[in-house]
């Protein structure tokens, strides 16, 4: 970071280390960093919301996994981690097709949010503290 201060992609590695260590408000302040310098790093978004789910902040978190899934659409587990907002929280959420969509098929919802998690007993954890 001292050598290349605007590569974004040192900067969610550091924010990752910080994660890995304990650290996720330092975590966010590297993360934060890494999506003014790209604002397409759908990676730093998506470990954004993880943090914000991690501390019950559900509309920030959920504002997070939808950002980095209208850059990549195919982020498994920010789809599994939105689903269980979704689905425990459907109060949360701003956005009418979402809403009807979890009405139309809850189930899905969670199945997605813990069969397509990287680690169920983390998304297991993580919806119980939705409830």
């Amino acid at each position: 970071i001292n050598n290349t201060p605007n590569f974004a992609e040192a900067w969610n590695k550091r924010g990752d280390a910080h994660m890995h260590s304990g650290y996720p408000d330092k975590a966010l302040v590297d993360y934060g960093q890494a999506i003014k310098l790209n604002p397409y790093h759908f990676g730093a978004m998506e470990s954004c919301g993880s943090i914000w789910l991690s501390k019950n902040e559900i509309r920030k978190a959920y504002n997070w996994f939808q950002k980095a899934l209208e850059i990549n659409p195919h982020l498994q587990s920010a789809k599994s981690s939105l689903g269980a907002i979704l689905l425990h929280k459907s109060k949360f959420v701003d956005r009418p097709r979402e809403k009807k969509e979890l009405l139309r098929n809850p189930k899905k919802h969670l199945v997605d949010a813990i069969t397509h998690a990287p680690q169920p007993v983390q998304a297991f954890k993580s919806i119980d503290k939705l409830k």
